[in-house]
């Protein structure tokens, strides 16, 4: 859980550009999601120039319902892929 696991003392800018420097740095560029729990609507953002999404639930599911979702879709495509939990 990256929010909570930093006790929520950072902001959600702060951890976005967190994961995108991590996930620069990962070997073979997997696409990495974050899933974060709720939202005023389910959708996806792609950050231009990463191979990062932003991906936020809804208000009717949570942050492991996209997880599945993602995941799903990412072995659909043969694609690897690693999923952060906030």
């Amino acid at each position: 859980n990256v929010r909570g696991g930093r006790r929520f003392d950072r902001d959600v800018d702060e951890a976005v550009a967190g994961l995108v420097c991590w996930a620069s740095s990962l070997p073979g560029r997997p696409a990495v999601v974050l899933a974060v729990d709720h939202g005023p609507q389910a959708c996806t953002y792609a950050l231009e120039g990463t191979r990062c999404l932003v991906c936020f639930a809804g208000p009717n599911m949570e942050a492991d319902d996209t997880i599945v979702c993602s995941t799903y879709f990412c072995a659909r495509r043969a694609e690897p892929v690693v999923l952060v939990s906030s």
